[in-house]
Formats: C-alpha cells, structure tokens, sequence
C-alpha cells in the first residue's frame, strides 16, 4: 500500500503503531472500537485517518512515527 492510500494493511499499522501485530488482532476481537478495522473477505484494512487519529490520541508526545525517539 502507497502512502497515498486512504487504507492500511495490518502490517502497516503494526510498523506505524510499533505495536505487534497480535495485539491488534486481540484489539479486533476484544475491544473492537479501540481501533476499527474493516474486512473485506480474508483482507483486514484500516482507514489511514483512524490510524493517525489513534496515534496522536493514545501516545501524546511520542514523535512522528517511525521517528526514533531514542537517538
């Protein structure tokens, strides 16, 4: 997927979040309105904006993803 594209694959989303890819398939199943996802068939996606949006709402102060913050 092109960053251009309104959605993300779940690998994309686990890269962005730095979170594993396991927890969003628990999130999907337990809290799924913690981070919607939307299936179409076998393929799980995510809307970009509700990514963005998750990410500055649940990690304030962490940098731009895929920023190290450790340098």
């Amino acid at each position: 997927m092109s960053a251009s594209s309104p959605y993300m694959t779940e690998h994309e989303v686990s890269e962005y979040l730095r979170i594993p890819e396991g927890t969003l398939r628990n999130w999907r199943s337990t809290q799924p309105e913690r981070l919607p996802a939307l299936k179409q068939g076998r393929m799980i996606r995510y809307a970009r904006s509700t990514v963005e949006s998750f990410f500055a709402n649940e990690k304030p102060g962490a940098g731009t993803p895929g920023e190290d913050t450790n340098a």
